[in-house]
């Protein structure tokens, strides 16, 4: 790994600061990345992302880098491309809860209809197996809401609440760090 943490994070002005110390690009730019497009290091993003979850989402981020070596125009791709992958990672996680609360309402409403359906049914005693596997139906529909409601839908909603604190990040470049 070819980054340094060089201090804790520290709060100043009412920000929180993340201080890393980067040899040189490659650091920040994946390998795996072509030149026309670069992408961020997974290993980069994934430490901003470790030191920013233990910092309360009322402070704002500030990302202190220290290389005497950047050019303007890297400091200008850096920014860019630590605002563009957090803001994307942002929208698909938006999309997800999006879609993950379209499939709650489907399965709702399918469990609904399927209870009513099956009560209406159970008054008609010639079909039976019928109303058995609709009531499974409903059952199944019902279990998967609240599964979806109870688990899932809040660890989405706690993904994108981090993700929009980190598409915030203010990125300063320190040569006194």
């Amino acid at each position: 790994m070819k980054y340094y943490k060089i201090n804790q994070i520290t709060t100043k002005n009412d920000e929180a600061y993340i201080y890393l110390k980067i040899k040189d690009m490659d650091s920040i730019i994946s390998g795996y990345s072509a030149d026309e497009r670069p992408t961020l290091n997974s290993d980069f993003y994934d430490l901003i992302e470790t030191k920013a979850s233990v910092i309360p989402l009322d402070l704002p981020l500030v990302l202190a880098i220290k290389n005497d070596n950047f050019t303007s125009s890297d400091k200008i791709l850096i920014r860019k491309l630590i605002k563009n992958h957090f803001e994307l990672k942002r929208v698909a996680k938006e999309v997800e809860e999006d879609t993950l609360r379209r499939k709650a309402r489907f399965l709702l409403t399918t469990g609904i209809l399927c209870i009513c359906i099956s009560y209406v049914l159970w008054n008609m005693s010639s079909l039976t197996f019928i109303n058995e596997i609709i009531s499974v139906l409903a059952s199944f529909s019902i279990w998967e809401f609240g599964s979806l409601m109870l688990f899932d839908y809040d660890e989405i909603k706690e993904e994108v609440v981090k993700y929009n604190h980190l598409s915030k990040i203010r990125i300063i470049y320190d040569k006194d760090i």
